[in-house]
């Protein structure tokens, strides 16, 4: 399975807008109604979360996590010489270069 991004809102919309089933009072489907009049079925929910649309973005490298990143006198300098300052590093910033260390997977 994917590790994407997903927006709540546009799941949320895309949940509600599904047909579900209403109890018919006799243990059979009654009429379609939409929420949150309906009930959803269990697999329903799962096939909606798996086909939600996925955001467009990329995750990011913070400094903290990056294999540019080294601790130089209780800091991080980056080791291409990317920051704001071209010296020293927030451990929360982040560039376009940055690769994760395999250990903090």
């Amino acid at each position: 399975m994917n590790n994407d991004l997903i927006s709540r809102k546009a799941l949320l919309e895309y949940v509600k807008d599904l047909p579900t089933w209403w109890d018919d009072g006799v243990g059979g489907p009654g009429m379609p109604m939409k929420y949150p009049n309906g009930m959803f079925d269990c697999d329903d929910i799962v096939s909606s979360i798996e086909n939600a649309p996925a955001v467009d973005a990329v995750e990011v490298v913070r400094c903290k996590d990056c294999i540019y990143a080294q601790e130089r006198y209780g800091h991080l300098k980056c080791e291409l010489g990317i920051s704001i300052s071209n010296t020293w590093n927030n451990p929360n910033m982040f560039c376009s270069y940055g690769e994760r260390r395999e250990n903090n997977g």
